[in-house]
């Protein structure tokens, strides 16, 4: 029997890519033989596999299309139009990323953010107000990286960049005010020679007058797009640069 990890799922490429069962299928083959290998040295039965009521099946009802009560023309448009946030901040991109293998590139940089505005009015314009963009080490300073042969900053004003908000705000409370935002980094696929330098995310903040609200960055990184294991995503809090 072969199974896989999660990350080899993530993959999509062959054997990983043929099954049904998601991406924790091979944990759960692991587990599951486990137990019962214990099972049959202690002479117990496997407690993970015991159901009750085996012969009953619960009944449920599947209707197709959206209540009209809750219906795309009824909704709102805005950040509340997202639903909850997705485990990594690249899944359902994989048909959208993909490197030059045409297999989904899942292990590229990214960087996570939690900002603040004062009323749901101000989320476009914080949006216009933020920028991100990669910084490189060069010597003991940090200075910002540019696009191969030119004097343009690699920022998401370019190509290099998708930027999302991660999912919708609380409803009520003080986290309605927060906005989970992230930002994955492409040149490690569109590039050749990016993978040989240390660099750091930095997102900026900036009043309507231009002036600076502050910045937070990312712990510097190598990219990497080869581990079995794929990174986990730095996060950073900007709640204190508030927007309105």
């Amino acid at each position: 029997m072969q199974t896989f990890t999660p990350d080899e799922y993530a993959r999509q490429d062959y054997m990983a890519a043929s099954t049904l069962f998601g991406p924790r299928e091979g944990s759960v083959i692991a587990r599951t033989l486990e137990c019962l290998r214990d099972a049959v040295v202690s002479g117990t039965t496997c407690a993970v596999l015991a159901r009750e009521g085996e012969q009953h099946v619960d009944r449920r009802a599947f209707w197709p299309g959206v209540p009209v009560s809750h219906s795309i023309k009824d909704a709102r448009f805005g950040p509340s139009f997202l639903g909850q946030p997705l485990p990594a901040i690249d899944d359902e991109l994989t048909n959208i990323i993909r490197d030059a293998d045409t297999r989904p590139a899942r292990n590229l940089p990214s960087f996570e953010w939690t900002e603040c505005v004062s009323a749901i009015r101000d989320d476009y314009a914080a949006t216009s107000l933020r920028s991100v963009a990669i910084l490189e080490r060069t010597g003991n300073a940090w200075i910002p990286r540019t696009l191969p042969q030119s004097a343009v900053a690699d920022d998401d004003l370019g190509f290099n960049f998708i930027t999302v908000m991660r999912g919708a705000p609380a409803a009520d409370g003080v986290t309605a005010r927060e906005r989970r935002w992230g930002a994955i980094w492409l040149a490690p696929i569109l590039e050749n020679a990016v993978t040989a330098g240390e660099y750091k995310f930095r997102v900026d903040f900036r009043r309507q007058d231009g002036r600076s609200m502050g910045f937070v960055e990312s712990p510097s990184f190598h990219v990497d797009l080869s581990p079995a294991t794929r990174p986990v995503t730095p996060r950073a809090d900007a709640c204190g640069v508030t927007r309105g």
